[in-house]
């Protein structure tokens, strides 16, 4: 079975259709469900991050959104271990990757076995070939063709 580890960014585009990117990831999840063996991972931050950057819309309405993309995808919640922020320190240096929280989530992943790191960030693809041997960084659009 395959372990997907979802960055914030493909959950965002599952809860906020207004998003440019939304429909596709949406459609893409949906597929994966009916036709892989799958199973979906993510950090424990997602809830606290999604909540204050979905802050526009009503907390019970954020709350109900977020239970259900839980329920749906019967999505796992990775809890931060403390040497993750080790290695990713030692990783700064080695990487042109600036975004300090990527490089947690992404370490999270490789720390918790996971297949493939699934994202739409620009910046993370484009560094990439830094974690080659570690994970496969992957759109959805790219997993499908895999």
């Amino acid at each position: 079975m395959n372990k997907i580890f979802l960055d914030f960014n493909i959950l965002l585009d599952l809860l906020d259709t207004k998003r440019t990117t939304s429909k596709e990831t949406i459609d893409f999840i949906k597929d994966l469900k009916a036709n892989y063996k799958i199973s979906f991972y993510t950090s424990s931050n997602f809830i606290y991050t999604t909540s204050f950057i979905l802050r526009k819309h009503k907390n019970k309405e954020i709350i109900y959104k977020i239970k259900l993309l839980l329920e749906e995808l019967e999505l796992n919640l990775l809890d931060f271990k403390p040497n993750i922020l080790t290695i990713s320190e030692l990783f700064l240096d080695k990487t042109n990757l600036n975004d300090l929280e990527d490089i947690l989530m992404i370490f999270t992943a490789i720390e918790y076995n996971c297949n493939f790191f699934l994202t739409n960030d620009k910046e993370i693809l484009k560094n990439r070939k830094d974690f080659e041997n570690s994970i496969s960084i992957i759109t959805p659009n790219e997993f499908t063709r895999k």
